[in-house]
């Protein structure tokens, strides 16, 4: 059977605990879109009829979406209780390697809210039960290059 540690698989991004560590079993990120900046704004018709827009606010790192998958019973149950932590805010560290050198990469400081995780395949024998859910609206709290 294969290894389902994720310190197994450095070239596969992979969401990680809010300290860096890896999940009992590998938490591995697909369909990552990029990081982008989300602006907030107003729009307001003034009495002349001309629009006045403005950014409230300061801008806001956002990923739109990414799927997980949770190799286990373990990593389902760590990453549906590490979502709400209050003792870590709820954050997670996203960690996504360079496809020329996985010891290198950009780590990223998240936090969203739901994962609806199911089943990506029925158990067999032999074979890893994975979940998987796509995930939406992920803030981005910081960054780093490891």
């Amino acid at each position: 059977m294969p290894s389902t540690d994720g310190a197994d698989y450095p070239y596969v991004a992979q969401l990680l605990d809010a300290e860096g560590e890896y999940f009992s079993a590998m938490v591995a990120v697909q369909k990552l879109l990029p990081v982008y900046t989300r602006q907030y704004s107003q729009v307001v018709m003034v009495g002349t009829n001309a629009v006045a827009f403005a950014n409230i606010g300061d801008g806001q790192d956002y990923i739109d979406s990414f799927s997980i998958e949770c190799w286990g019973r373990g990593a389902y149950r760590e990453v549906k209780e590490a979502i709400a932590l209050e003792a870590t805010h709820g954050y997670f560290i996203l960690r996504v390697p360079s496809i020329a050198d996985p010891e290198e990469g950009d780590s990223y400081l998240v936090r969203f809210y739901e994962a609806n995780l199911s089943w990506m395949h029925p158990r067999r024998q032999g074979v890893v039960q994975v979940f998987t859910a796509d995930v939406e609206n992920i803030e981005v709290h910081g960054h780093e290059t490891y």
